[in-house]
This record gives C-alpha cells, structure tokens and sequence, in this order.
C-alpha cells in the first residue's frame, strides 16, 4: 500500500522532491515566516494536550510525573509508528507503568483515542456539509453521494457521542462473559470506586483543544506555504482530511501519504488565485509533510532514543 501511495502521490500527480524544496525555499523567502514559528510553538502544547488527557485518567489509579507520562506517551508513538491505527501506542505506554495498573492504562488510552474520534467524527461531517453547500460544479451523483456521507458522519457520531458516555456501562455488560470477565470486572470496580461525574466531559473538553490547535498548525503551514484562500475554507478542507484519514486504518508512517492524497483531492476543489494546478499541489504537499514531520516524526525520534534507553536498561 505505500508503494501504491508514493506512486500515486509523486508520480501520478508529477510532483518532485525538487519542487518541494523551492516552494519550502520560497517560503523562507516570504514575510510569513511567523506562520511556521506559531506551528513551532504549539507542538509543545499539542503533545501536552494529549499528555493530559491520558494522565488525567491514570493518576485516579498511580500518580506518575508529567516526565513520567511523557515518556510514555512518546513510546507509545514510537512502538505504534508502523502498526495500524497505532495499535501499538498500548503496548508502548505500558513499558512505564506497573504490572498491576497495565489494564486501566489501556482503559485511559483507549478512552482518550474515543473522545479523539467523537471530536473528528464532528468537525469532518461539518467540514463534508460545507464541500456540499459551497461547491457548484459536482454532479448529481456526486452531490448525492456526498449528502449521503454527510448523513452518515451525523449518524456515527451520534452513536460514537452516545457510546462515549454510556462506556462504563459496557463493563458491566461484558462482565457477562466468563472469558471477558478476569479483565473488564477488574477495571469497572476501579472505575466504580475511584472515577468521579464529569470526568469524561473534562476528557472530551481537552480532545477539542487538542483538535484546535493541530487544526491551527495546520492553517499556519498553508499560509506559511502561500496558499491563500479564505479561512473557512481552509479550515473545511483541514477537518474533512483528518476526518478521512482517522476513518483508513494505515500506520501513521503510511498515514502520511494517505493525508497527502486525501488533501491533494480536497483542496484541489477550490479555486486559488494566480496559482497552477502544480503549485497549489506543491504547497499543500509541503504544509502536509511539514505538519507530519513537527509532530509525529520529530517526537518519534526522541520516543526511540527512549526506547533504547529502557532497552539498554532492562538487559
């Protein structure tokens, strides 16, 4: 499938590593070189948004420091940058965690990635509503299509909202089976004693933080980059891509190019001002790379580095 992606990305669309680097070049050349420090300056607080969120459910059960918690939040993403949907991001935060506490931080893991989705799910179907109503020119196939999607994003996140607040009950149905039992009784007794009211608002409050500020990194790339339409449509085409891309389940090492696929379509449906075809797929492909590099490959680097310190420590 990578394969297939690269091909699709860098060939199909006759886009070079070359054209890449002018446009980074000329970007550095531009007066919009406060856009990419605004991205800088919020990574930090992207990956402590989502620090939060998964500390904010373990220390009801074991206090770990904020370094203790960044370490394995960062190997988690390390184990998970080459597993679907990072199913490997478990295992990787379990590393720092003791024998007794590993099943309720899956739970805080698991709980988190829900009120992720619950957040994407919302913003892609408005982000879909907006292609549909501002878009002229799609066919009456395509526009049916897209209304039924727009139906379907509404409904999943219906269930997912409802499914969301209602988890803690699931415990108790999966209670019910004998093979289920030794794992999920344990975790809804913790959670009947310890969780408190209002903790999966505060949990899906942090995940629209979050949201925010990776959407506003972002727009900052693209304006960085000189793509310049209007904020709404940027901001449309951003939510329908994280959207899409949460729906595929590729690694995020594959994600990657599924995103630069997925934005080349969507924002090649909007018309830029004195700007080729080429050119706009040239700068949205460097924002979108940009992006994946600040946030995940970055943090990825420093996760292994860790790794191999607790590797090296454990022999």
């Amino acid at each position: 499938m990578g394969l297939i992606l690269y091909w699709q990305v860098f060939f199909h669309k006759k886009i070079d590593f070359a054209q890449l680097q002018i446009a980074l070049s000329q970007a550095w050349a531009g007066a919009n070189y406060y856009f990419l420090l605004i991205s800088v300056l919020l990574m930090p607080l992207n990956w402590f948004l989502k620090l939060y969120k998964w500390l904010f459910v373990m220390r009801r059960y074991e206090f770990l420091t904020l370094w203790q918690g960044a370490k394995a939040i960062l190997l988690g993403l390390t184990v998970s940058l080459f597993t679907p949907n990072r199913v490997g991001e478990y295992g990787g935060r379990l590393l720092l965690v003791k024998k007794e506490h590993r099943l309720i931080a899956v739970y805080a893991t698991v709980v988190g990635n829900f009120a992720q989705w619950v957040v994407l799910c919302l913003f892609g179907t408005l982000g879909l509503l907006f292609l549909v109503y501002n878009k002229q020119n799609f066919s009456a196939t395509n526009l049916f299509w897209l209304n039924m999607l727009v139906c379907a994003g509404f409904l999943i996140f219906s269930i997912l909202l409802i499914a969301y607040f209602q988890h803690k009950r699931l415990f108790l149905l999966l209670n019910k089976f004998t093979f289920l039992r030794k794992y999920t009784e344990k975790i809804s007794n913790q959670l009947a004693t310890q969780a408190k009211q209002g903790d999966d608002v505060h949990i899906l409050f942090f995940a629209g933080l979050r949201y925010i500020v990776y959407t506003i990194q972002y727009l900052c790339f693209l304006c960085f980059f000189g793509l310049d339409n209007s904020f709404i449509h940027h901001l449309a085409c951003i939510n329908i891509i994280f959207f899409i891309q949460t729906g595929i389940p590729v690694p995020p090492a594959t994600g990657l190019l599924v995103r630069a696929n997925v934005a080349l379509w969507i924002f090649s449906q909007f018309n830029y001002n004195n700007l080729s075809e080429l050119e706009i797929q040239t700068k949205v492909l460097a924002a979108t790379f940009s992006l994946w590099l600040l946030n995940i490959f970055l943090p990825a680097l420093w996760g292994y580095w860790l790794l191999f310190r607790y590797s090296f420590n454990q022999k």
